[in-house]
């Protein structure tokens, strides 16, 4: 067990023998000898599992631990994405050419001009002029091929490389949200795994070499385990299917017990007649009158019944739990031939009378409301069983007593001897005699009552603190989740902070160098400058000499003409 599910069950302290099976082995040949015919004995043992639970402080520690695990496995895992993203981060990609219909060259800075050049694999060294001149060539060659190639597709090709390019976009989305939810689903599976409950339970850790890596456990009710199939002949799963047989016989007959005691601590019905006159008028009340009536008393009713359910409560889980196991479908009531039929079957030798008895004490219309059994009201003070352990013995033989097979079985000449054994010891009432020394037995209850308290106590301030606790991991957790965050764009802001320094200074060393350039260009072209200058000075010169000359010679004419 241990090897395969990971249980270690030397400390459960009892094992109950439960099943104890024979198998009649026929004569057969192994190897070439014969193996005579034997008895081969199948024991299967309940051990109680509940001694093997944890208790509350190994618990803590396994819980605490299991999160310790998850927490490494994520951080693993958040590191390898972070490696992966800063691989993809360090190759710097190459820059895509962008369309030429969206450059306009002349417009363009020299940055931008000789990236569109590298991008296309052009020498990006030159003046301004060569750059836009080498750029507007490549993209005249571009918009020619272009043309071409739209010339010669047609329309139906165009639609069809149009499609796609957007089944191509709806890949790359759908592998996109795979790869998301596939990250999801491993964060799921591994919370599954490593996440443990608050209630301690016992943990079970398949084998991965059993089965090459096959075998698997899972958890699966009694239902389940019944509901086989006849032809399933393997050995293996016949013991199962008679263990689940058997501990569903078990539970039959104790929640049968249990359902018989509580019928024999109902009391008597005291209004029979009343009851059964009022079914008779009843009956006799037409369909359209019961209509009439369920609709004018339906909110009365459903009122009444919500007041019932707020203040009644479940005062005996046990015995609820015992009709529940009958009432698979959960209707609230069981039918009293079949409470009758149960009755039977525990073997308590009851006549048929005895049962019917029994079951009208709680039956009405053929039902049994078992609510009625199980739940009090809220303020009704809660009532101690009657019975004491003679009573119940007495309910558990039935009428076996009036058989003589069993009269032996508790002999009053048993009873006597124990109770002279008693007198004769000598100890008093309430004092038990431990390795020759007399024990208080009421101090050692009182005591362990106090311990049993204390204990409560210490568990309950134990929870607060392990909830205070969890409280401050996570805002711990949160906090060291922020500073990660921030950290990660502290980094990327220096990144881009060196860039841009970066850039800054190759920028200024090259507004220097054109600022030289220009320098030198202002003082080649500066004599030239001048004589232009000093030449257009003289040819205005002369032309305003000329123009007065002739301004002269227009009046001098005027003169004339006028004499």
């Amino acid at each position: 067990c241990k090897a395969l599910t990971g249980i270690d069950l030397t400390n459960c302290t009892q094992w109950y023998r439960f099943v104890e099976i024979y198998y009649h082995r026929a004569e057969t040949v192994h190897k070439g000898k014969t193996v005579p015919a034997q008895v081969e004995t199948v024991v299967l043992y309940l051990p109680d599992v509940w001694s093997r639970l944890p208790t509350r402080m190994e618990w803590d520690g396994l819980h605490h631990n299991y999160k310790k695990k998850l927490d490494q496995l994520l951080q693993q895992k958040r590191e390898a994405e972070g490696d992966d993203k800063d691989a993809n981060t360090g190759a710097i990609p190459k820059k895509e050419p962008t369309h030429y219909a969206q450059l306009d060259p002349k417009n363009m800075k020299l940055t931008e001009l000789r990236e569109e050049l590298e991008a296309r694999s052009l020498p990006s060294k030159g003046m301004t002029a060569q750059l836009i001149a080498r750029l507007i060539k490549v993209l005249k060659s571009e918009q020619d091929k272009e043309e071409k190639e739209n010339a010669s597709k047609t329309e139906a090709e165009k639609i069809a490389a149009a499609r796609e390019k957007e089944k191509e976009e709806e890949r790359k989305k759908k592998e996109e949200e795979e790869k998301k939810k596939q990250k999801e689903r491993e964060i799921q599976l591994l919370e599954k795994k490593y996440i443990l409950p608050e209630k301690s339970h016992i943990l079970v850790h398949p084998s991965r070499m059993a089965k090459g890596g096959k075998f698997d456990c899972t958890v699966m009710s009694l239902s389940e385990l019944l509901d086989y199939r006849q032809d399933n002949s393997k050995e293996h799963s016949f013991e199962v299917f008679l263990f689940a047989e058997l501990f569903n016989a078990m539970l039959m007959r104790d929640f049968g017990f249990r359902i018989y005691k509580s019928l024999v601590e109902a009391p008597e019905k005291t209004k029979e007649e009343k009851d059964d006159k009022d079914s008779k008028s009843k009956d006799k009340k037409s369909e359209k009158d019961k209509k009439d009536e369920e609709k004018n008393n339906s909110d009365d009713v459903d009122d009444k019944t919500k007041k019932e359910q707020a203040v009644r409560v479940t005062m005996d889980p046990y015995l609820l739990l015992a009709f529940i196991y009958f009432d698979q479908n959960l209707h609230g009531h069981l039918s009293d031939k079949m409470i009758e039929e149960l009755l039977h079957s525990l073997g308590l030798q009851l006549s048929r009378a005895q049962i019917k008895k029994l079951v009208q004490k709680v039956e009405s219309k053929g039902l049994v409301d078992y609510r009625k059994l199980t739940d009090r009201p809220k303020d009704e003070p809660k009532q101690n069983g009657t019975h004491s352990t003679e009573d119940l013995v007495t309910l558990a033989y039935g009428n076996k007593r009036l058989l003589p097979i069993f009269d032996e079985s508790i002999s009053p000449k048993k009873r006597s001897k124990t109770k002279t054994t008693i007198a004769n010891t000598g100890i008093p009432n309430g004092y038990a005699k431990v390795k020759g020394s007399t024990v208080n037995i009421s101090k050692l209850q009182t005591e362990f009552k106090t311990s049993v308290d204390s204990c409560r106590e210490s568990d309950k301030l134990l929870e607060k603190l392990q909830t205070e606790n969890e409280r401050l991991n996570e805002q711990a957790r949160r906090t060291s989740v922020a500073i990660e965050k921030l950290s990660m764009e502290l980094h990327d802001f220096k990144e881009r902070l060196s860039n841009t320094s970066s850039e800054l200074s190759g920028v200024e060393g090259k507004t220097k160098w054109y600022f030289t350039l220009m320098n030198e260009i202002y003082e080649k072209l500066q004599p030239v400058f001048a004589n232009k200058t000093e030449k257009k000075e003289a040819e205005d010169c002369q032309d305003t000499e000329m123009r007065e000359e002739d301004v002269e010679t227009q009046k001098e004419t005027e003169e004339k003409m006028s004499v």
